[in-house]
């Protein structure tokens, strides 16, 4: 899938919606590349809203209703919540090793 004229992949995946008919979608790449990638996403699907928790390692949006099928006919991927959390540690982990890497360069 290209976003914009790109054909770069994207890796955007979203929860299976939940009882309320809601579902988290998520970029797998951390830190601005992540946050950039699903704001592209969003605006391909048609969503203009702000992502929840914006820059951190947990950045989504929350979808619902057309806009999941939407975000589905357009490649992202569905996942489990157990997933899902498993894709946020695994972000957690490299924004921390990416942070610490660049302390270890300033610090020379």
């Amino acid at each position: 899938m290209s976003v914009e004229g790109t054909e770069e992949a994207v890796a955007v995946f979203m929860e299976r919606p939940n009882g309320d008919g809601w579902a988290h979608l998520v970029s797998d790449l951390p830190g601005g590349p992540g946050c950039a990638e699903l704001r592209a996403f969003l605006k391909n699907i048609g969503v203009r809203r702000p992502l929840h928790r914006a820059h951190t390692y947990a950045e989504h949006c929350d979808i619902r209703g057309s806009e999941i099928s939407r975000a589905r006919d357009a490649g992202a991927g569905v996942i489990s919540w157990r997933q899902l959390a498993k894709l946020l540690r695994h972000k957690k982990a490299a924004e921390a090793t990416f942070k610490l890497r660049a302390f270890q360069v300033l610090d020379r």
